[in-house]
């Protein structure tokens, strides 16, 4: 990177001067401005030139100006969101939506698509960090995805990453980057775990935004979502309907997504005595048979006026959505019915 000004050469054997001496130098320290130092972009694989100046505590210092350069591009590179390649490619978006704090999202709102509700779902536009915190996935638009058709790119095609739609499933939606040309994109999935959801050919950033379930005709069931609870508006989805052993806790599995805080109507009826009870428990917690103080709990006790008790309440599921539960017969003869009304989605927001 030398000087862009011109030197004045001396001859062999010249008597130097003060005045000699003082315009040499003094040539020196007046070019010594940006604009008359060279490049550092004599070609483009110069250009592009870029080091990782490291995080506090393992800084990788520059022991040059062309050293310099490359950490701050790099920086640019990285405040830009990895939306390129190189560190001056233009962003999708602006710079002022860029860089958002781990775990961020805000919009990617999702609903029944009006044209076909019963297989597209809208996403809103929406801003969010990347599951793996290093990149910033944005949109400024809607994107309707299909639910019965192979993922395809782009708004209205297929939206499912692998194998066909099922009856009564639970399926994650993820809105989907690639980084390279910075196309954002949703999908659905059966996986809800980030290390397992494959992702279309191209794409190598996602974030966990929904989930659907479908009815026993592989219909996506209506409803609505407000932040990260979603609440079944369509068919009420009964999980669970059986006639458990007495005072022994069931494992049942709820249709909403893995670790979510699950919304549901429970019911027992004693079809002998005046007496039902049920208890409902995060699968694998140490709850005790009979504690009422911690479990959610429904309860008509002995001798009092019929011999069904129901309520709503909520129970966290595990990471394969399982819950147990258990029934007071009390002598007689129960039987449980454990609906799902809807979810809160907990790792939408977390991660």
């Amino acid at each position: 990177m030398p000087g862009l000004y011109s030197h004045t050469s001396r001859a062999a054997g010249l008597t130097l001067t003060a005045n000699i001496y003082n315009t040499d130098h003094t040539n020196h320290i007046t070019n010594h401005i940006t604009t008359q130092m060279d490049d550092y972009s004599s070609s483009v694989a110069q250009m592009q030139t870029n080091t990782d100046p490291g995080e506090v505590g393992s800084e990788s210092q520059s022991t040059s100006l062309a050293g310099e350069i490359e950490r701050l591009r790099f920086a640019i590179k990285e405040m830009k969101g990895s939306d390129g390649t190189q560190w001056y490619t233009s962003v999708t978006g602006t710079l002022s939506r860029s860089i958002l704090p781990r775990a961020y999202i805000g919009g990617y709102g999702t609903s029944n698509a009006t044209g076909d509700s019963d297989h597209d779902i809208q996403v809103a536009a929406g801003d969010a960090r990347s599951d793996t915190n290093d990149t910033d996935i944005l949109t400024t638009g809607n994107i309707i995805k299909r639910i019965d058709g192979t993922w395809a790119s782009g708004s209205g095609s297929g939206g499912l990453i692998t194998g066909s739609v099922s009856a009564d499933g639970t399926y994650a939606v993820w809105v989907i980057k690639a980084t390279g040309d910075g196309d954002v994109d949703v999908m659905f999935a059966t996986s809800f775990a980030s290390g397992t959801a494959k992702l279309p050919s191209g794409y190598d950033k996602k974030r966990l935004i929904g989930a659907v379930a479908t009815d026993t005709n592989a219909n996506i069931i209506g409803y609505k979502q407000v932040g990260d609870y979603f609440r079944y508006t369509g068919d009420v989805i009964t999980d669970i309907s059986n006639d458990p052993a007495d005072d022994t806790f069931v494992t049942g599995t709820l249709s909403v997504p893995p670790n979510s805080l699950a919304h549901i109507y429970g019911k027992v009826t004693n079809t002998v005595i005046s007496q039902a009870r049920l208890q409902i428990k995060t699968f694998g917690a140490a709850d005790a048979v009979g504690a009422d103080n911690e479990s959610f709990v429904l309860s008509n006790a002995a001798g009092s006026t019929g011999n069904t008790t129901a309520g709503i309440g909520s129970v966290l599921v595990d990471p394969s959505s399982k819950v147990e539960y258990a029934a007071d017969e009390g002598g007689g003869n129960t039987s449980v019915v454990i609906s799902t009304l809807g979810f809160t989605m907990l790792t939408r927001s977390a991660l």
